[in-house]
């Protein structure tokens, strides 16, 4: 099955604040979250306050793929973050005008309701756990808790979600093409590196990047694929031979305005350098690595404070110089 962690920032100063307010206000996340999950497919599992497990399982439908799943589970966590960013009901937390707004920022300086995801697949054990007095129906499994782990490192690479490397070889390639990978890394207690990608988001002024979209026109529109089936007899044409035309099933990542609107001021030349940059920084090219990493933070200066950043502040621990051991991969504990 698919494991997502979703977890809600700044959720221990926000409670302080809020303080029994804060119910109304988890619960308001929660439908959002909840309802955007079980649209696309997946299940709500546990609910823990400032953090909920999601699950989505394979169905025995022939058309129940692996590659279906996973980008409905990655389509889900950004619609989610869509939601968060434009509902009326949380508009007052997001506001420096209202009372909460208000109250809000007084604590947690720039406050906006944000959330962190994480996503990995593999197996875990379904069952109930608990006693007499309390049980409660779910899993058990080390996927689990990496998927809680990265969540958890959103936060060190400055990105609203990070999903493994397992998940993203199930991705489709226009799924692939709007993700990077951002390192690789050996957790805390796991005893082989992980792979770790990002899609890059940005939410901000949603409705005038899809009034542009849509003044622009669509521009992913694709060709229809003519099947011209080849004659046993021989290279010659049959006379009144049938021809087929095939729709191209097209992804969501490419149909879905609100999907591309998250990178749509995203600088066509960003993505390439990110990549190239991680790649050759894993093969311990750091000179090499470092140039187009600042690269990257140029066209995109928000990057400073994302995963180049990090990896950055990383290599120059070392003055830019990849250890004689370097295993491409670095141990990284919690921060």
């Amino acid at each position: 099955a698919v494991f997502g962690f979703c977890d809600i920032r700044n959720f221990m100063a926000t409670t302080e604040v809020l303080r029994e307010e804060v119910m109304l206000f988890v619960n308001e996340i929660a439908n959002i979250v909840h309802s955007q999950v079980s649209a696309h497919s997946g299940n709500a599992n546990r609910n823990m306050g400032d953090s909920f497990l999601l699950v989505w399982k394979r169905t025995a439908s022939p058309d129940g793929n692996w590659t279906d799943i996973v980008e409905k589970a990655l389509i889900s966590f950004l619609k989610v973050n869509i939601d968060i960013n434009r509902s009326p009901d949380l508009r007052q937390y997001n506001s420096p005008d209202s009372k909460i707004g208000a109250r809000l920022r007084k604590y947690i300086p720039d406050f906006r309701v944000r959330l962190g995801f994480g996503l990995h697949i593999g197996w875990a054990i379904e069952g109930a756990i608990g006693s007499i007095r309390k049980i409660d129906a779910s899993y058990l499994s080390p996927h689990i808790n990496l998927a809680g782990r990265l969540e958890e490192y959103t936060r060190v690479y400055g990105v609203t979600i990070l999903f493994s490397g397992e998940f993203y070889e199930l991705l489709g390639d226009d799924a692939k093409k709007c993700s990077r990978k951002v390192d690789e890394v050996l957790l805390k207690g796991t005893n082989h590196p992980v792979s770790l990608y990002t899609y890059d988001c940005n939410f901000n002024d949603l409705g005038v990047k899809l009034k542009a979209i849509r003044l622009k026109g669509d521009d992913h529109e694709e060709e229809k694929v003519v099947d011209r089936r080849i004659s046993l007899i021989g290279p010659a044409p049959i006379i009144g031979h049938n021809r087929e035309l095939i729709e191209v099933e097209k992804s969501a990542f490419r149909t879905d305005l609100e999907l591309r609107a998250l990178q749509w001021e995203l600088p066509p030349q960003f993505l390439p350098l990110c990549r190239k940059g991680v790649s050759v920084y894993l093969a311990g090219k750091w000179k090499e690595a470092k140039i187009l990493m600042e690269a990257a933070c140029r066209v995109a200066p928000s990057e400073k404070n994302g995963p180049c950043g990090c990896v950055l502040e990383f290599m120059a621990a070392h003055e830019f110089v990849a250890p004689p051991d370097w295993p491409g991969y670095r141990a990284l504990g919690k921060k």
